[in-house]
């Protein structure tokens, strides 16, 4: 179980260092995903579904991505789309990338865990999270191209339906 721990820290850290391929080697994934299989199968989805929970509450990158994300929207040019999609696409990329691993690893919780206690799905849980932790503020509530109805930017559509902000 060390191991898988050191497997998100290192989720963690790639997802932030490197922004281009595998923020998680492909068999570590896998590894991953055989430990979660393996805890299921013995009658511990809980645990799982708890580390899981433990790991983003704690997880450094949800700070710095607010953190970042405040001083974009702080910006006298936050209302200018050339200004703020950049910086919405990194912290978007990122987000989709950890999202797609988590839901890799952690998957068969949803299929066999989630559903009979009612909880969120991986996914969901951490959308509603990151809406929490990055997207709630007053300054993005208030920006003006979180405002219009109509948006041309791709990006910028997603991350408004994504956050409730359409």
């Amino acid at each position: 179980s060390v191991f898988f721990i050191w497997c998100l820290m290192e989720l963690q850290q790639n997802i932030q260092m490197e922004t281009e391929g595998d923020a998680l080697d492909s068999k570590l994934v896998s590894a991953c995903r055989s430990f979660v299989g393996a805890q299921n199968r013995q009658g511990r989805m809980g645990d799982m579904y708890q580390i899981l929970t433990h790991f983003i509450s704690n997880s450094v990158v949800f700070h710095e991505w607010d953190k970042y994300l405040r001083v974009s929207f702080e910006d006298s040019r936050a209302n200018q789309e050339t200004f703020l999609v950049p910086r919405l696409e990194q912290i978007w990329l990122r987000f989709q990338r950890l999202r797609a691993i988590l839901e890799g690893i952690f998957g068969a919780l949803d299929e066999r865990f989630v559903w009979k206690h009612r909880l969120p799905k991986i996914g969901e849980l951490l959308q509603e999270h990151m809406r929490k932790r990055c997207f709630s503020s007053d300054l993005i509530s208030r920006n003006e191209l979180f405002q219009q109805a109509n948006v041309k930017d791709e990006t910028l559509k997603q991350v408004k339906l994504a956050f409730g902000y359409s």
